[in-house]
């Protein structure tokens, strides 16, 4: 059954059993992992940080999502969603999806910048500027977006939502492909300067380092500088393992959809595959609760103790970590 616009409603033929409960079981997922990250954030003074802004937007971005899915999850499982409500899917999908790829690319310029000028960064990024930069993307996104709720939107069949229409042949969906194109470029090059920095640190740490003298180099200044190393490794683990889930996951929707509709102006078969392409959407957007959990220790910690009931860990956190290992150089 071909979508049908009759009465302000898209008519359509609704998805199975099976993928009814896939689709309610994901999407409520993502509303409770994202709510579980910002409360733990909140509550969790070691994630004050620059890096905690931006996974408390992140979080609250993908919870955002979620919550748009399920508003109208009853509609598309009868198989029948009103116009109004289709239009503003469609615009918050595309607004939340674009801002959740420009934090990301701040995250990373964020990192390069921690790595490149590790003396200068406290003051050259500070809560007040990164506040302003994410208000300022915030706003862009929202306003590039704003075509796609005047008009620029379409059920997607098989994918049972709404978003932007790639096969309309106004030049907004190429704009539309060219800057997301763009901002996936700028992300992979700061990803990529990200890892060169890591490797020429890391090739640093392990020389064995002689001062002008040809004495050995001070133990006490050696550790703090591998302290702080395994500090920032730890971020940019995390880091990569996010954007590289959400690269995973978004191709497919990239590949199958975006690219191929906005050139060909046509529908991809099978469908199928459209379906997929969008599930694996939701499980990017669920990944962000599991890849914290097992890789940042004070968000762990907060987890265990603000949303588990567990008692105070004895498991340090980074911070305690870093001057716990400070104290003992320079006891020795």
């Amino acid at each position: 059954m071909a979508v049908e616009e009759i009465n302000g409603y898209y008519s359509f033929q609704p998805p199975s059993l099976g993928l009814s409960i896939i689709l309610i079981f994901l999407d409520s997922l993502m509303v409770i992992t994202n709510i579980a990250i910002m409360y733990v954030i909140i509550r969790t003074k070691n994630l004050w940080s620059t890096s905690g802004h931006y996974m408390f937007l992140i979080a609250l971005l993908d919870c955002t999502m979620g919550i748009i899915f399920l508003e109208v999850v009853h509609q598309v499982i009868d198989g029948k969603i009103i116009e109004i409500r289709c239009r503003i899917q469609a615009y918050m999908m595309i607004a939340v999806v674009f801002w959740r790829m420009s934090l990301f690319t701040c995250m990373s310029i964020d990192r390069a910048i921690m790595l490149k000028y590790p003396l200068r960064y406290n003051t050259m990024v500070t809560k007040l500027k990164t506040k302003i930069i994410q208000g300022v993307v915030c706003g862009f996104c929202f306003l590039f977006a704003l075509p796609v709720l005047i008009g620029q939107y379409i059920y997607r069949d098989y994918g049972y939502l709404c978003e932007m229409n790639y096969q309309s042949h106004s030049i907004y969906s190429y704009i539309y492909f060219g800057i997301g194109m763009l901002i996936c470029a700028i992300l992979t090059s700061a990803n990529v300067s990200i890892f060169k920095m890591v490797r020429t640190q890391q090739k640093k740490i392990n020389v064995i380092s002689v001062n002008h003298e040809g004495a050995n180099f001070d133990m006490q200044v050696q550790k703090k500088k591998r302290a702080d190393f395994k500090l920032q490794l730890k971020a940019v683990r995390m880091l990569f393992l996010i954007i590289g889930i959400f690269y995973i996951a978004i191709m497919p929707y990239t590949v199958f959809v975006m690219t191929y509709q906005t050139f060909t102006k046509t529908e991809l078969k099978p469908k199928e595959l459209t379906t997929l392409s969008l599930l694996t959407i939701r499980i990017a957007f669920i990944s962000s609760f599991f890849i914290y959990l097992f890789t940042d220790r004070s968000y762990r910690n907060g987890f265990n103790k603000y949303v588990l009931c567990c008692k105070k860990n004895k498991v340090m956190t980074e911070n305690e970590e870093y001057y716990k290992s400070t104290s003992k150089t320079i006891n020795e």
